[in-house]
């Protein structure tokens, strides 16, 4: 796999805290380039050109909370609340393109400098509405800034 095979994982930036939260059990859903292009075409001669501006990234990310024995589904679920609408560093795969150090790095722009992502929503819900007993949440990250995805290839 170019990007790891390893499950999700984000780091705090510094609010709540600099923890990381693995999301083992995950189900990963990218969308790596979102682009923004300029598209300009002359009103004299109709010749058009374009402006690209970079790419955002998006993820939306679905824990099979139900599956999880230590932490606890309940125990979990709050830690995962404590990082709602807060900015963190993530990591699709956290044993993706390594540092050096062995440890993978979270998704970076052109320039190599560490994407901020935002955890838009995380909205939780059942498997099936038959057994209530499987509990999953989906977590929406977005990019703060334009990411360079050759920069998260192994």
């Amino acid at each position: 796999m170019i990007f790891g095979i390893g499950s999700a994982k984000f780091v705090g930036t510094g609010t709540p805290d600099s923890n990381t939260v693995v999301l083992d059990y995950c189900i990963l859903d990218p969308k790596w380039n979102d682009p923004r292009v300029i598209q300009h075409q002359s009103v004299i001669s109709g010749k058009k050109n374009w402006i690209t501006l970079g790419d955002y990234a998006s993820f939306k990310v679905t824990v099979q909370l139900y599956r999880y024995t230590s932490p606890t589904p309940n125990a979990k679920f709050t830690t995962l609340m404590t990082y709602l609408h807060q900015l963190v560093y993530f990591y699709p795969h956290k044993d993706g393109v390594t540092a050096g150090d062995g440890l993978g790095k979270p998704i970076q722009n052109s320039s190599a400098v560490n994407v901020k992502f935002f955890i838009n929503a995380i909205t939780p819900y059942y498997l099936n509405n038959i057994d209530a007993k499987q509990d999953l949440v989906d977590i929406e990250f977005i990019a703060e800034n334009y990411v360079d995805i050759s920069k998260s290839v192994q």
